[in-house]
């Protein structure tokens, strides 16, 4: 059974598969640099909506359709598609050096708040009584300014 998996895992038509999801993205961004926006935007929902494509390179596809709809203007689906980005991997780093910083900036606005820690969480004090010691001073106090039995009272 082991042998029938590695042979299966071995076969050059699964690793084809993902190379041709990387092909599509790659095509999807030249598309992209050319300006040929609507062919880049078909490329990319098709690789976004595909199930069999890796994780990473529906999310690199998401972030360039939210990067074209940035772009166009349209800020509202651009946030929804960054959010959506953000909650499928909460620790996404967009690439500074493939994406406009305007465009870098609004997903690090988006990602301050869809990201936010959650706050420390405190330690209820447990019910303490005062230790006999704190008592003390009181005590010295009045056996050193002539309160004799003030003092020891407080002592005792």
């Amino acid at each position: 059974m082991g042998v029938l998996f590695l042979i299966i895992l071995t076969n050059p038509l699964f690793a084809q598969e993902e190379v041709d999801h990387q092909r599509s993205l790659d095509e999807a961004i030249r598309y992209y640099h050319s300006g040929d926006r609507a062919s880049a935007m078909q490329k990319l929902l098709s690789l976004s909506y595909n199930e069999s494509a890796p994780a990473q390179l529906r999310l690199t596809a998401n972030v360039y359709i939210g990067e074209i709809m940035y772009i166009q203007g349209d800020k509202e689906s651009a946030q929804r598609l960054f959010e959506q980005v953000l909650k499928m991997d909460k620790n996404y780093r967009i690439d500074r050096f493939r994406h406009p910083p305007d465009v870098c900036s609004f997903f690090d606005f988006v990602k301050s708040y869809v990201n936010i820690p959650e706050p420390p969480k405190t330690v209820e004090p447990k019910e303490s009584r005062i230790p006999i010691s704190a008592y003390f001073p009181y005590g010295l106090y009045h056996l050193q300014h002539g309160s004799a039995w003030k003092g020891y009272g407080h002592l005792a």
